[in-house]
């Protein structure tokens, strides 16, 4: 994408604002591998999209979001719409104090007077799909967003994983406010070049399928 198009592109958000379906861009860097190394993002009522990946069988994605009011809290996950992410359906999960218990298996120990709110997707057929117009980028939807008043402050986590051990990239979005501002523009122009280049969706992988007698 020539530059041209990209400060058109952050200048659009910036002056349209509240107005403009664009969420601010985060990477997952360096890779968050546990609660205490989660990657903190700031003002979670903001609307954001982190792009990121599962990287090996076992990888498990930390995101901390700081709630110090009570709010609207909101998490969803989108997959890259190529042929190969069609069947990929990443599990998500936020986690907080005074949420419920959780009625599956998490890939994390919960902290005392945690609970969760669990994603496990379904497939479904024909897969939804979603452009993005602000990265001009493509992507399967299909997985059920969280959306939930909470009034407890604290620290809540969103926590990412798939239980079958596959792999490839995600795009977690979290909150629904946007807001931009000037100092806004030269990162966005650096994070829109790294999306549409892709480097960030890392391998999509399946672990292969253990045959009968094995």
């Amino acid at each position: 994408m020539a530059l041209r198009t990209l400060v058109v592109i952050a200048t659009c958000a910036l002056a349209l604002g509240e107005n403009a379906y664009a969420h601010k861009p985060l990477f997952d860097e360096p890779d968050s591998k546990s609660l205490e190394s989660a990657q903190e993002v700031k003002e979670p009522q903001i609307s954001y999209a982190i792009y990121s990946n599962l990287d090996s069988p076992e990888d498990v994605d930390f995101y901390a979001l700081k709630v110090e009011k009570p709010m609207l809290l909101y998490a969803g996950m989108l997959v890259p719409q190529t042929p190969d992410y069609e069947d990929f359906y990443p599990c998500y999960a936020v986690i907080g104090p005074g949420l419920p218990e959780p009625d599956v298996e998490l890939p994390v120990e919960l902290p005392e007077a945690y609970g969760a709110l669990v994603v496990i997707p379904e497939p479904v057929k024909p897969r939804p799909k979603f452009y993005e117009p602000f990265t001009a980028t493509r992507y399967y939807e299909g997985i059920k967003e969280i959306e939930r008043k909470v009034k407890t402050t604290g620290t809540y986590y969103l926590i990412v994983w798939h239980p079958e051990g596959e792999t490839g990239g995600y795009t977690a979005v979290v909150g629904k406010e946007e807001k931009w501002e000037i100092s806004d523009m030269a990162p966005t122009i650096e994070a829109v070049r790294i999306i549409r280049k892709g480097d960030w969706m890392g391998v999509r992988s399946k672990p292969k399928k253990k045959e009968k007698g094995q």
